[in-house]
This record gives structure tokens, C-alpha cells and sequence, in this order.
């Protein structure tokens, strides 16, 4: 019979960029956090500063990582320094020849490739992704995780990823297709990621049931985006 393990997966957006404030595409170019974001990293690490992490994961772009860092410091319970596992897999998606413009430029492609709200994101610009290649990694990323917390170490763990939203968005759509609560919630929570995603340092959690051979058999969301 296939043990179950229980994991615990809290997800966090970083902080705000000047990037973010002005509307400029950034992708995966390594903006740093400005003032509000490092308050707003300050703010999220307070919220989870009771929360006994085993294993932290963040984009290495230095607006998660910087996040991450200010979340490990708040923390009452975590031995510092605590370790961060640095991931490029979990990088934002790349918007190609649009990084470093008004995000408004990807948009107008998109639309004249004929893509239309709130579908955008299908797009792929010249030298980028789109979400199908985000939603890869992802399901790549969840994969690993599974196999080497959970499979490899055998045991139920509390893990704290930091990421990017698109990124974020795909990982949270793939988790919702094994969550347990009644179908119109989850079509709630399905809209809200089409239509955008989430606040800067937005927070949802997750309680997965894995298998021994690092399936995902069950999801339940115990918070949705900070709601």
C-alpha cells in the first residue's frame, strides 16, 4: 500500500519593484525591490513568523530572494541563517524582446497576433515564453520538489516557496485541479488567476497529501492570495 505524506506549501509573490509601480515589463531581468517592497517582505515575513518552515525555496532573481531573505529574518522559530535553495527554474516568465518596456507593448503584440483578454499571456513573444511554457516548469519544479522532500527524504514536511506571479499562478492552477472543495469555489479562485495575479507578497497555502512515488493525490487550500 502507498504511504501518504503530508506536505504543507505556502506560496509567497515578492515584493514590489520600481518596475512594478511604473508598469515596466521585467520578465526575467533582475529588478530589485524598492522601499514599499521591502516593507511589504517585512510585512509578509511577520505573518509567517510563527511558521516552522523545513525547506525554503526562491527565484534567484533578487526580488524573490531579497523577499525570502526578509521572510527567513522575521521568523521566530527558523535557526539563522536559514538556508535558501536558489532556483532559476522558478524565474518569472520571459517576455523576450518586451523586458525593459511598457508592459503595455506585450499586450498590443498579443492582441494583433490575435489573442484577446483575458487570454494575453498565450502569446509567446520573440525570445520568451508563454504560459503553457511557464505551466511546464512548473509541473517540473513540483515534480523535483515532491521526489526530493518528500520521496527521497520520506517524511511530511512545511515547504515555503518565494516566486513571481505568472509563475505563482501556474503553480497554484495546477494545485486547484486536485483540490477537494466544491466545484464553485474553485471556479472562484480559477477566474481570480485568469483575470490577474495577486497582490505583491500575496500569500496561499496548501495542504498536499503525496504518495510514495511523489504523486499528488489530494489538495486543499487553506488560504487563497492572502484572502
Amino acid at each position: 500500500m502507498s504511504t501518504i505524506l503530508t506536505v504543507f506549501l505556502t506560496l509567497v509573490r515578492h515584493g514590489e519593484t520600481e518596475y512594478n509601480v511604473q508598469k515596466i515589463s521585467q520578465g526575467q531581468m533582475d529588478v530589485p525591490l524598492n522601499d514599499n517592497g521591502k516593507y511589504q517582505a517585512t510585512l509578509a515575513g511577520k505573518a509567517l513568523k510563527d511558521t516552522d518552515f523545513d525547506i525554503i525555496y526562491s527565484s534567484d532573481l533578487s526580488r524573490a530572494f531579497e523577499t525570502a531573505t526578509e521572510i527567513v529574518k522575521q521568523n521566530t522559530l527558523l535557526k539563522q541563517p536559514f538556508p535558501i535553495k536558489s532556483d532559476n527554474i522558478l524565474r518569472e516568465m520571459s517576455n523576450g524582446i518586451f523586458e525593459n518596456k511598457p508592459s503595455h507593448e506585450h499586450d498590443v503584440a498579443a492582441t494583433e497576433a490575435g489573442f484577446e483578454k483575458p487570454y494575453l499571456r498565450k502569446f509567446r513573444p520573440e525570445g520568451g515564453e508563454n504560459e503553457e511554457d511557464v505551466s511546464l516548469r512548473a509541473q517540473r519544479f513540483l515534480a523535483e520538489m515532491y521526489e526530493q522532500e518528500c520521496v527521497q527524504q520520506n517524511r511530511a514536511c512545511h515547504i515555503l516557496v518565494v516566486s513571481h506571479g505568472l509563475l505563482l499562478r501556474e503553480l497554484i492552477r495546477i494545485l486547484l485541479e486536485k483540490e477537494n472543495s466544491d466545484n464553485e469555489l474553485k471556479q472562484k479562485w480559477k477566474n481570480i488567476l485568469i483575470a490577474g495575479t495577486g497582490p505583491n507578497t500575496g500569500i496561499s497555502k496548501f495542504q498536499l497529501d503525496i504518495n510514495s512515488n511523489g504523486y499528488l493525490v489530494s489538495a486543499k487550500c487553506l488560504s487563497f492570495l492572502s484572502d
